[in-house]
Parts: structure tokens; C-alpha cells; sequence
């Protein structure tokens, strides 16, 4: 809170009546404390949230305050008055040597010459980067000015760029340039609601750093990706991949892409988060995603499986797959599966629950609108193994 007040107190500007009211309620104490020297470098050093500001003003006295050697920093403005100019005095005072950022400008109504001022003064040593533009008219420019920017040493990426409308060929672009990021281990990108078919999916899986990327969150929801599109995806999915997340959410995948997805799951998952709601999956798409997660192994060294140690990460030293065994998933994993008027009926369903896997710790699944009647929810609440923490939303 000590953050917060004194932003609001220093930016009294662009601070709504009911936000200064409380202000002037604050003790002589704490309007002391925030005089003191090092309380600005506290404030920016914690995550700070700006909702409904006026920042077109209020912008030149927060950055006035920025530390320039601040090693991460995170802003996340939300339906803000933020318009290029201050937009452009933001890129120009963040810390050049930080190594992480986190940069969100939800409903800020920022365009294409904002996007590309942010990405022109990106610091050029970063290690992790989240951007939120979601709902910011940026356009096909505004993306591949991001893009040409990405630091290449960044081993942490989040792109959310859903509901901007962009062109498939930007989506293209951006694709390409991550291709780059050699040392990449992390990728959220999500794209919802933007104009990209089966085709512009395929090429974005291929430009993926298959090689280096560990963790994988993409969102696609409302796109027209079809069955095509579903199982382009699948087979250019990253096979080193230890965490997915899917959002596939009004798709239109079908029984098909639910199969292609099934088929090509990458085998090293330990985190799995499948949404499919409202893409027609039906029993037969739920029954071969069954099969798939019964199919789900991890490879581990030999010698330390024969001596019955318990081992919890990939040991990427070894590069012989001849010393590996495949043992089931371990005992960490999580599986989130949204299946949400997919109509799978009880079949589908008794056919997911069966090929759980029994090391399984938490689950959560989700059929409702799927056909599933009252009577029938009992018996597949009891097909839960024992000690799973489970959650069944019919």
C-alpha cells in the first residue's frame, strides 16, 4: 500500500476525488514516511496498478520519480487515458539495465506509433519481458515494430495481444522473429479474437524455438483455426515441453483437431491446460484426448530410477536416450481440461476419468453443458482416485 499512496499523493493530478479524499485521511506519520528518500525506489520495486487514471497528466511526475538503475520493474495501467505522448516519456525513462519487465496497457487505447516507441527503448538486457496491449488498436506495424525489438537473450516472453484485431501476416512476422530467441525456455502468446486461419497458425508453430522452450501457453481463442488449424498445431507442437496450455476456446477444432492434439502431445508433460469449450469436440474427440493422456510417459535417467530415487526434472546432461526408461508422469503433475459445451456426454467423460493417470495430484475438469445428467454425475465422481485433489464442474 505504502506504493500506492505515494503515487496517488505525488500524481494527485490525474487521482480521482473519492482516491484524494482518503489521501487527505492519512496520518501525519505515513506523509512523513513518504518524504523519506528510498520510499520511491520501494514503490517502483513492487508491482504498481493504475486503473481509470488520467495519465495523459499524470504520467511526467510518476517517471520523474522512475530510479534509473532499477533492476526489474512492473506497471500495469488499465483502462487509462494514455496517450502517445505519454506513452513516449514512459520508453524514454525505463531503466536501461533492468533484466525484467512487465509492461500491461489494457484498454489504453494505445496505437501503432505508441507500440513502436515502447519497443524502440526496450532494455537492451533483458531476461524477461510480459507485454499486455489487449484491447490497443496497434495494427500489423505495431507488432512487427515489437518483434524487430525482442532482446534475443530473453529466456522469459509474454505477448498478450488479444482482442487488437492484427493480421494474420503480423502474427507471421512476430513468429519469425522469436525463432531467434535461441535461449527462450518460457512463451505465452496470446492472440484471441485477431484475424488468424489454419494457415497462419502452422506458420507460427514452425518458427517456434522447439529446442529451448520449456513451458508453452498459447492462446487462440475465437480464431478460425478449424480442424486444419487444430492439427497443424499439434504437429508442430515442441516435444521438450514439460508445461501446455492451450486455449483453444470457440475454435471450431472439432473431433478431428481434439484427435490430432491427442496423437501429438508431447511426451516430457507434467502441467497440462486444454481448453476446448464450444469446439464441437463431442464423445469421440474426448475419447481419443483420453487415450492420448493414458499414452503420457517421462523419460528419466535409468541408473537413478533403478535405485529408486525420486527425480523431478529432466536431467538435460544426459543425451543418449538408450539410458532412459519411461515411467509414468510424476507426482507433481496437474491436469486442467475445459470441455464446456463440447456435448461429450457421461461416455466421454467416463473415457477421461479411466486414463487419468495415478499419480495424478490435482484436476480439475470442466463439462458443463456437455449432456451429462444428474443421475450420472455420482457414478463418475466415483471413478476419482483416491487423493486426488479433483474439482467436476457439470
Amino acid at each position: 500500500m505504502l506504493g500506492h499512496d505515494v503515487v496517488l499523493l505525488h500524481c494527485c493530478d490525474f487521482v480521482q476525488a473519492p482516491q484524494l479524499f482518503r489521501l487527505q485521511l492519512l496520518c501525519h506519520s505515513v506523509r512523513r514516511r513518504l518524504q523519506a528518500p528510498d520510499v520511491w525506489r520501494q514503490a517502483f520495486a513492487s508491482e504498481m496498478r493504475f486503473i481509470s487514471c488520467d495519465l495523459a497528466r499524470g504520467m511526467a511526475p510518476l517517471v520523474s520519480k522512475m530510479p534509473p538503475d532499477l533492476p526489474s520493474l512492473s506497471l500495469r495501467f488499465r483502462w487509462c487515458s494514455l496517450g502517445l505522448d505519454s506513452a513516449t516519456l514512459l520508453a524514454r525513462h525505463l531503466p536501461r539495465g533492468a533484466r525484467r519487465l512487465q509492461l500491461a496497457f489494457r484498454g489504453c487505447g494505445l496505437g501503432e506509433a505508441a507500440a513502436t516507441a515502447l519497443a524502440e527503448r526496450m532494455p537492451p538486457e533483458l531476461e524477461s519481458l510480459y507485454l499486455t496491449l489487449r484491447g490497443c488498436p496497434i495494427g500489423g506495424r505495431g507488432v512487427k515494430a515489437v518483434a524487430e525489438h525482442l532482446p534475443k537473450q530473453l529466456k522469459e516472453l509474454g505477448l498478450d495481444f488479444r482482442d487488437c484485431r492484427l493480421p494474420g501476416i503480423g502474427l507471421r512476422y512476430l513468429a519469425q522473429q522469436l525463432q531467434q530467441a535461441e535461449s527462450l525456455q518460457q512463451l505465452r502468446l496470446q492472440v484471441g479474437g485477431c484475424d488468424m486461419a489454419a494457415m497462419d497458425c502452422k506458420v507460427i508453430m514452425s518458427q517456434l524455438p522447439h529446442e529451448s522452450l520449456r513451458i508453452l501457453h498459447l492462446g487462440f481463442e475465437s480464431c478460425a483455426l478449424g480442424c486444419a488449424g487444430a492439427r497443424a498445431m499439434a504437429e508442430a507442437l515442441p516435444q521438450q515441453l514439460e508445461v501446455l496450455h492451450l486455449d483453444l476456446d470457440w475454435c471450431n477444432v472439432q473431433a478431428e483437431g481434439a484427435s490430432a492434439l491427442a496423437r501429438h502431445l508431447p511426451p516430457f508433460l507434467r502441467r497440462l491446460w486444454l481448453g476446448l469449450s464450444g469446439c464441437s469436440v463431442g464423445r469421440e474427440g474426448a475419447t481419443a484426448l483420453a487415450k492420448g493422456l493414458r499414452e503420457l510417459t517421462l523419460l528419466e535417467p535409468r541408473a537413478r530410477v533403478e535405485r529408486g530415487e525420486e527425480v523431478s526434472d529432466l536431467d538435460q546432461s544426459a543425451t543418449n536416450l538408450d539410458t532412459y526408461v519411461l515411467k509414468p508422469w510424476l507426482t507433481r503433475e496437474r491436469c486442467h481440461l475445459d470441455f464446456s459445451r463440447c456435448r461429450i456426454a457421461s461416455v466421454g467423460c467416463l473415457r477421461l476419468l479411466e486414463a487419468l493417470p495415478q499419480s495424478l495430484t490435482a484436476l480439475l475438469l470442466d463439462v458443463r453443458g456437455c449432456a451429462i445428467h444428474v443421475e450420472e454425475r455420482g457414478e463418475l465422481r466415483d471413478l476419482l482416485p483416491e487423493g486426488l485433489e479433483a474439482t467436476l464442474l457439470f
